[in-house]
């Protein structure tokens, strides 16, 4: 899946509504971005993101980026 195509920014929307929600406000394109960054740098994060030992976390990092340079 292509992080910036239509189903990859549709993940980052839903992102974008998760941290909207859990922050309690907008974050910035900046801070989206890092959040996804810190997903692939701190292991406890990409744990989140993963299944059967396979890794997710990059992909959600792409996925964000993309969003945030288009929509925030």
């Amino acid at each position: 899946m292509d992080p910036a195509g239509e189903e990859g920014l549709a993940v980052g929307r839903r992102q974008d509504d998760w941290i909207r929600t859990a922050w309690g406000r907008e974050p910035t394109a900046e801070g989206f971005t890092g959040l996804g960054q810190m997903y692939v740098d701190d292991p406890r994060f990409g744990t989140t993101y993963s299944v059967e030992g396979r890794s997710f976390a990059p992909f959600v990092r792409d996925v964000m980026a993309a969003y945030a340079a288009t929509a925030l």
